[in-house]
């Protein structure tokens, strides 16, 4: 009997755990990582590429490093949004316009897919 119990108490746990992308939108979330890029871009736009730019550009690097989700499209978004603030990051470095460019349209087209992604109702 109790084990009957203990087997149901866990199948509803099992079936309560949140989404992949609801995990990934939070952790999103919590690391800030919209509102950083845009805050280095937005530095940047003004000609103020330093190395205290570059530096904040790593850590949010460092940061989307530590996203752990097991999940394929998790880990190829995240990919997305490093590669943008790669470019970012060199785009600081050099004081170009067009690299500043470049990494925020890298950028929109990883919150897209973030998005989407966010909207998926199934784990993969």
């Amino acid at each position: 009997m109790t084990v009957g119990i203990l087997l149901m108490v866990l199948a509803v746990l099992i079936s309560c755990a949140p989404e992949p992308s609801i995990l990934f939108q939070n952790f999103m979330d919590d690391m800030d990582v919209e509102g950083r890029f845009s805050d280095n871009a937005a530095e940047i736009e003004r000609g103020k590429g330093s190395d205290l730019i570059v530096a904040a550009i790593d850590a949010l690097i460092g940061d989307l490093k530590t996203m752990t989700l097991d999940n394929a499209t998790a880990k190829a978004i995240t990919a997305e949004f490093i590669s943008s603030c790669e470019v970012l990051k060199e785009a600081a470095r050099v004081n170009s316009k067009q690299m500043l460019d470049e990494a925020r349209d890298l950028f929109q087209k990883a919150l897209k897919k973030e998005y989407d992604f966010s909207k998926k109702k199934t784990s993969e």
